[in-house]
């Protein structure tokens, strides 16, 4: 129950953004316990973009943005991550959620082994 409920942040501290609920959406778990748990660890690294913009005639036309994210396994085991990503609508003219999930992609590593997982947006 993370949605937004279109009130503005607190001109008087902008850095800590309004957070509400809304009252009919049920607050409870969404997973069940230990979901997504591993036997091993891994690292992401920072995620690069190929293009920092992109306009409506480009997106109208099939143009897209590229997120490359590093993903190393750093424990001991083969292990399955999966990389998602999220965007946030900062100038949208009607209340969007808070994130949006907008793509994501599952790799398996070996012990050591890294890749560079690439999602297009």
């Amino acid at each position: 129950n993370h949605e937004n409920t279109g009130r503005p942040a607190d001109p008087a501290d902008p850095k800590v953004p309004f957070r509400s609920f809304y009252l009919d959406v049920e607050h409870g778990p969404r997973f069940a316990f230990g979901h997504g748990l591993s036997y091993t660890r891994f690292e992401t690294g920072a995620p690069v973009l190929s293009r920092t913009d992109i306009s409506l005639r480009e997106l109208g036309e099939g143009g897209s943005v590229e997120v490359t994210v590093p993903v190393r396994n750093v424990g001991d085991v083969v292990g399955t991550e999966v990389v998602q990503v999220y965007v946030h609508d900062r100038a949208a003219s009607i209340v969007q959620p808070v994130r949006r999930l907008r793509g994501f992609a599952r790799v398996e590593l070996a012990p050591g082994q890294s890749e560079n997982v690439v999602l297009r947006l």
